[in-house]
């Protein structure tokens, strides 16, 4: 496990900043330093079996991810062979103490495990709190709202059916008053009628009864005897 977690080329450990372990493009692992030294070389080559390397910059050189979980799964630092009893807030990587003092975590925020392990259970606290405080809440604007929604929809209805009583209500008044209308109408109409086929008939009956009058004035005249002068 040891020499799985230093490099060959330097047989120095593995660590999280200028030793971390790097992927070559044929597979091979090397730590960032030896790495620069090898894109260096022209043209630059894996020490191992010769193989091209087109990266130009050690950053574009991808680290190797599964030793870098490996290194943080262990309780030893790899570099100064100390117990790992901090945690380097800036990286998020547990540290030793030398790593902390004069390691490339000096000028970091450093706390201590049991120090951030109290935090994380505090903050986990807080958060579980509040989610509780936000269940409460939501299900009493739930409650209230629910109340609220069914207090519209029995105004709506209420609404509903008064408006439809009431242009029924008007409708019906107003065929009532159209019928009685129409019912007047219809029955000036009826006696204008009346009266004009009256006159009619009357204009029809007038020259017989001047045919008749003026018959009947002849007859009277036939009857009169001469005079004699």
């Amino acid at each position: 496990m040891e020499s799985a977690l230093t490099c060959i080329l330097c047989s120095d450990a593995y660590n999280t900043s200028n030793k971390a372990p790097r992927f070559l493009p044929c597979g091979h692992t090397y730590c960032s330093e030896c790495c620069g030294i090898i894109l260096e070389q022209n043209p630059a080559r894996c020490p191992e079996d010769e193989s091209n390397i087109s990266y130009t910059s050690i950053d574009a050189i991808p680290k190797n991810q599964a030793l870098l979980k490996l290194l943080q799964n262990t309780n030893i630092c790899t570099e100064h062979k100390k117990k790992l009893e901090y945690v380097c807030i800036n990286d998020k990587i547990r540290i030793c103490s030398r790593c902390a003092l004069m390691g490339a975590h000096k000028d970091h925020e450093i706390k201590t495990i049991e120090d951030v392990h109290n935090e994380v259970v505090m903050r986990a606290g807080v958060l579980v709190d509040m989610l509780e405080i936000i269940d409460k809440t939501e299900a009493e604007l739930s409650d209230t709202i629910m109340v609220k929604l069914e207090a519209v929809a029995d105004q709506y209805d209420n609404k509903k059916v008064e408006l439809q009583k009431s242009v029924k209500s008007e409708f019906t008044a107003m065929r009532a008053q159209l019928d009685a209308l129409e019912k007047l109408v219809l029955n000036d109409l009826n006696k204008s009628f009346t009266n004009i086929e009256n006159n009619i008939t009357s204009s029809r009956e007038l020259p017989k009864v001047i045919y008749q009058q003026a018959s009947e004035w002849k007859d009277m005249g036939q009857c009169v005897p001469n005079s004699t002068l």
